[in-house]
């Protein structure tokens, strides 16, 4: 029977160092509170990446967050003022390519 790998995460860092052999784009299920909704949020995590939540801790995507939040869920951040200013242009240009 297979393992699930899922953690639930209460806002703490999860780190990879000491797990052997973590390929740098291993992803592993989590589920986040977001910071801004306090809604629990089902994601993906690796070491440099997420899915379905932002980690705002620092660097990129840090200048879209507010004092003391580290993650941000995706319905969050689409709603941010900041954020629909950097990635709303690119987002109509893909639906007007699309038809």
């Amino acid at each position: 029977m297979a393992r699930k790998n899922k953690r639930v995460m209460t806002n703490a860092h999860v780190t990879f160092d000491g797990i052997p052999d973590v390929p740098s784009l291993a992803l592993v299920s989590v589920t986040i509170t977001c910071d801004r909704c306090h809604k629990a949020i089902d994601g993906l995590l690796g070491k440099s990446y997420t899915a379905g939540f932002y980690d705002t801790d620092d660097g990129y995507w840090s200048q879209f967050a507010d004092k003391d939040e580290k993650y941000i869920c995706d319905d969050c951040m689409w709603s941010d003022a900041r954020y629909l200013s950097v990635y709303r242009e690119s987002v109509s240009m893909e639906e007007t390519d699309h038809g």
